[in-house]
């Protein structure tokens, strides 16, 4: 059996502050939040425990390690947010547990 390892990272690249008109203008036809087409970086933050599988002997996910990771990712998106007021996220890099989706996440 190979041992399973939980990995926590915050990831940052660039945003599409001060890029070509051309790229400017495909994103915008994309389901990503416009908060990036200003943005001068993107970042995520997250988590995972690999091998995970529930119901299978010797693969059952570490409930306690996930809830107590997911409050230290919670409290550094905080920190995130309340510096960068106005920025979003889209669905498929988004904190689940947003309070205010309606400013979070962009639909159109």
């Amino acid at each position: 059996m190979r041992p399973r390892s939980t990995t926590s990272r915050c990831t940052s690249t660039r945003g599409l502050s001060g890029a070509e008109p051309d790229a400017v203008a495909h994103t915008r036809t994309t389901g990503v939040n416009p908060a990036v087409l200003d943005a001068a970086a993107l970042l995520i933050v997250g988590s995972r425990e690999q091998h995970v599988y529930p119901g299978v002997a010797g693969h059952e996910p570490n409930l306690a390690q996930g809830r107590a990771t997911a409050t230290k990712i919670s409290a550094a998106m905080k920190i995130i947010r309340d510096a960068t007021p106005g920025s979003g996220s889209y669905s498929n890099e988004a904190d689940y547990f947003v309070s205010n989706e309606g400013d979070y996440f962009e639909a159109d």
